[in-house]
């Protein structure tokens, strides 16, 4: 118990660095919006590593910085 204790401004400060409560959370069907693909794009390019969902309780989930490379691709691409 009190190595938790000690420990426990670390284990804060990681999960805010991780999970940060500012940004709003994107779930399956913001993705798909926000990016411009079909849902077999989406599970194609999580399958290929060029899509790394957040997970935690529930279902997975990304914040719009996660998203970035992919959303500047679906521009050049005119999918958006």
């Amino acid at each position: 118990m009190e190595q938790l204790a000690k420990n426990l401004p670390e284990i804060i400060a990681f999960i805010r660095r991780t999970f940060p409560p500012e940004e709003a959370k994107l779930f399956l069907p913001d993705v798909i919006d926000y990016l411009g693909i079909s849902p077999q794009m989406y599970y194609r390019k999580v399958a290929q590593g060029k899509l790394t969902p957040r997970k935690w309780e529930g279902p997975d989930f990304f914040y719009r910085r996660d998203l970035e490379k992919g959303r500047m691709e679906s521009k050049r691409r005119g999918r958006i």
